[in-house]
């Protein structure tokens, strides 16, 4: 994530590996890295992260992966736009969405074949059988228990309110997440964080409480999968984040971002809908708050031309990611 001290207002927080010594232990007192744990590392250093958001008290939080190019000014201005439109304190949720299936216990996902329609992803999720929306015991339910379909922000980048994290705070939804991530790391397993995440989001919510899910899709949020070299286009207008972008093409990336103009009021939201698939009749399990909602984030009509630079080293090679998990935290003023 480049240029990232030069947005005003963002502030950045480094979750590292617990073999990274020698140079990460020294600046905990700086605040800014936070020191992680062992057994299941990534899992539990989302929770150490979320932890220490709600402390900090951060109007917005948001989460991205190393290996993830993130346009921080567009981001910063999202989550401006965002803050207006629901306040600090109120409960939303920022990313590009997938709907698996998923076994929390043994934090075991499937439904990957549908993944952008829940009523698909109950489909592709079948082999687990009988997977349910109801209430998830961890104590009294079976091990291989499965629930959804679950709506979840991919992980390379998402973005969340002070409400939202303090929710996952005080639920007991982290607390939770420990207990079964002892249990999974003595067993050996690992697990997906991003769909993990999207269930301790729900966990924490409950019934009846409100809860407000916010697609960032249309901003240029794009996600290679697999090997290979990167093909996808880029451009400085269209271009939020890149997940596994060659790291030789972030200098170029940050160049033609940093020229345009990213402002809070370039933004609007679509009507809120339900974020269950509703063009099916057949019955749907389903794992969200009934007062859930989904809207959509986009450049609004009425904003200014942009310049609309293609970025020129999409076509380079795929590179190698090393390193421990980058994260960054807060949008806005303090």
């Amino acid at each position: 994530m480049g240029g990232l001290g030069s947005t005003p207002g963002v502030r950045v927080v480094y979750v590292t590996n617990a073999s990274d010594d020698g140079e990460a232990r020294s600046r905990v007192a700086t605040d800014r890295f936070l020191w992680a744990v062992d057994g299941l590392p990534a899992l539990r250093k989302q929770c150490a992260f979320l932890e220490r958001a709600a402390e900090e008290d951060a109007p917005a939080v948001a989460l991205a992966e190393d290996d993830a190019f993130v346009n921080v000014p567009m981001l910063a201005a999202v989550a401006a736009r965002l803050l207006r439109a629901f306040g600090a304190d109120a409960a939303w949720h920022a990313g590009s969405y997938e709907w698996y299936n998923y076994q929390p216990n043994i934090f075991r996902a499937t439904g990957f074949g549908g993944a952008d329609r829940p009523s698909s992803a109950r489909y592709w999720g079948q082999r687990f059988a009988n997977c349910s929306g109801a209430a998830f015991d961890p104590v009294r339910d079976p091990e291989r228990r499965c629930v959804g379909p679950l709506m979840f922000p991919k992980g390379p980048l998402h973005l969340m309110s002070r409400g939202a994290a303090r929710r996952l705070h005080t639920s007991g939804a982290l607390n939770g997440a420990r207990r079964r991530a002892a249990a999974t790391a003595a067993a050996g397993r690992r697990g997906p964080n991003d769909v993990e995440f999207g269930f301790e989001l729900v966990e924490a919510t409950g019934a009846g409480l409100p809860l407000h899910y916010v697609s960032v899709a249309e901003l240029g949020w794009i996600d290679r999968r697999g090997g290979g070299p990167w093909t996808a286009a880029l451009r400085s207008d269209q271009l939020l984040a890149a997940h596994r972008l060659p790291f030789a093409c972030w200098p170029e990336a940050e160049r033609a971002v940093r020229e345009e103009v990213f402002a809070e009021h370039h933004f609007e939201l679509t009507a809120a809908r339900s974020p269950i698939d509703t063009s099916t009749l057949e019955p749907q399990h389903w794992l969200h708050p009934p007062s859930a909602t989904l809207r959509t984030i986009r450049r609004s009509q009425w904003a200014p031309a942009m310049r609309a630079k293609r970025i020129a080293c999409a076509g380079a090679e795929a590179e190698a990611v090393v390193g421990g998990d980058l994260w960054l935290a807060g949008a806005g003023p303090r």
